[in-house]
């Protein structure tokens, strides 16, 4: 009796320290039949599997017509599953360079993950500020819009190439791009509201570039109407997801910070703060709450929008300017104009 507890126990030890098995796709066929097995190549007409014989005794390989199948539940190796997971995308992008090559052959087959996948390596390299790496998610966003079988994974990859337009400074066509997208059916509305803040920050962009190009442009009548409608189409998409979106916390606070902000720069108090008190009324709990508080509290305002009396900031400081009404406009505008770079 004692050589039979001492041998179960050195089993039990020797199976403990045996890696366990790795994990097994699931090929689901048309007829409800499920089969265990590794998936060893896909073609367009047949899927070729490895799986252990009915009498479990050796391997069976079978070419499989994709007309029998129904789905495959993919089990991915632990390096594809880590990526999934992964919470430092630029530094693992080697790695997601490496997946998707591997697997976005795949991408059109119902289940298959790359997808996901995918749209983690566009982020990581998007956040590079490499224009090459920028570039190379480009051609990942077109297979994913094209080819990836879930119709949800096709939407978040337009908001990503409308991203990616952006960084890559290509304004007209991250314009044309979004107005298509806007006009989709049954557009879903959190991507609906990114698409309003993609437009935000782009007419932000081009704003503080013609206000540095331009620092006189309350005085020149070619530059003025240009600076104000992009000033109207700035705020117009900051306040919309919070506007026709409001259930949408993220977007919506994000979109009034922008604007706040934008005033606060200005140095246009009163506006900054109506929209402050907004954001601490309607999303209390947002991550640009500490903002807001902190620009009330520093001016001395009340955190409630003021009932009884007619709130009081004091205008921003306006810079004295000539008595220019009776100058050429031709030569005004060469005194406004920025002074050519000093020579080192």
């Amino acid at each position: 009796m004692l050589w039979l507890l001492l041998a179960l126990s050195f089993l039990s030890h020797v199976n403990a320290q045996q890696p366990s098995p790795p994990p097994t796709d699931i090929l689901n066929l048309k007829n409800g039949a499920r089969v265990s097995c590794r998936v060893l190549d896909i073609t367009d007409a047949t899927i070729s599997i490895e799986y252990r014989a009915p009498t479990g005794a050796g391997l069976l390989k079978r070419d499989v017509p994709w007309t029998e199948v129904s789905h495959v539940d993919f089990a991915m190796d632990s390096e594809f599953q880590s990526l999934l997971k992964s919470t430092k995308p630029v530094v693992d992008t080697p790695k997601f360079a490496t997946q998707w090559q591997k697997f976005f052959p795949l991408i059109k087959h119902p289940n298959h993950p790359v997808g996901d996948l995918g749209l983690l390596y566009i982020q990581a390299l998007l956040q590079n500020p490499d224009p090459a790496a920028q570039g190379q998610a480009l051609p990942i966003i077109d297979t994913i819009i094209t080819s990836d079988w879930n119709p949800a994974r096709r939407q978040q990859a337009k908001i990503l190439h409308l991203q990616a337009l952006a960084i890559r400074n290509r304004p007209e066509e991250t314009r044309a791009a979004a107005k298509a997208f806007l006009a989709t059916p049954d557009l879903d509305p959190a991507q609906a509201a990114s698409t309003h803040l993609i437009l935000a920050k782009l007419a932000h962009k081009e704003l503080t570039q013609l206000e540095t190009d331009n620092p006189r442009w309350q005085d020149d009548d070619l530059i003025r109407p240009t600076r104000n409608d992009l000033f109207h189409t700035l705020i117009d998409h900051c306040l919309t997801p919070s506007l026709f979106y409001g259930t949408l916390e993220s977007p919506a606070s994000e979109g009034i910070a922008l604007a706040m902000q934008f005033f606060i720069d200005h140095q246009d108090l009163p506006s900054a703060a109506a929209l402050a008190r907004d954001l601490l009324q309607l999303y209390p709990n947002a991550s640009q709450t500490p903002q807001a508080t902190a620009f009330l509290t520093k001016h001395q305002l009340p955190l409630t929008p003021p009932t009884d009396v007619e709130e009081e900031i004091a205008p921003a400081p306006v810079e004295d300017t000539p008595d220019d009404s009776t100058e050429p406009e031709i030569t005004r505008r060469k005194r406004y104009e920025r002074p050519p770079p000093t020579k080192p």
